[in-house]
């Protein structure tokens, strides 16, 4: 039996009332299996509208895959993008909070999510693609040139960009963990 995803992913639900508001609306969405050394073993891309948009069937549906969202959505026609992060931090989510209360990308409440191998970050607000753009040269000024830690996954960006979305998998994740205030 699956965890209610919904209750998992509140960011999700937020999102998906404020879009409702449009018929519009939709989301952009894979399943996939992973492969060895971040490889991909096979990907499909689909798309659901948001009043069709239901988390625990769409899991429901992929048991045996890996399913992510995308930050590109499209309405009426026009696109948008989800401001997603992939945080380089394995089990400090102390390190996380601090920083980003520390360096600010966005003056909206973020929500960070344990997915099981690191953090995951959502902002409600959407992003035009030239704003989307200059978020992503954003979350890469927040690693510090000058020590080995990474805090961003920089090649998550080099992916986002190479592709012309971002992506991060729902499933497996423990929960959300922390609600940054603005």
């Amino acid at each position: 039996m699956l965890n209610n995803m919904i209750d998992e992913h509140k960011f999700i639900q937020n999102l998906v009332e404020e879009l409702k508001l449009n018929p519009n609306v939709e989301f952009e969405l894979s399943k996939y299996l992973p492969s060895t050394k971040g490889k991909t073993e096979y990907r499909e891309y689909f798309k659901c509208n948001v009043n069709e948009f239901n988390l625990n069937e769409l899991m429901e549906n992929h048991l045996n895959y890996e399913v992510a969202l995308h930050s590109r959505i499209e309405i009426s026609g026009k696109i948008y993008h989800i401001p997603m992060v992939d945080f380089n931090v394995v089990s400090d989510i102390e390190k996380v909070s601090l920083r980003i209360k520390q360096l600010k990308v966005m003056d909206k409440p973020l929500y960070i999510y344990h997915s099981g191998r690191s953090f995951h970050g959502y902002y409600l607000d959407l992003l035009c693609e030239a704003e989307w753009y200059k978020y992503l040269g954003s979350l890469l000024l927040l690693n510090d040139r000058k020590k080995p830690f990474k805090f961003i996954d920089s090649r998550w960006i080099g992916h986002s960009l190479e592709h012309e979305y971002s992506a991060l998998r729902l499933t497996k994740y423990k929960t959300i963990i922390y609600k940054s205030r603005n």
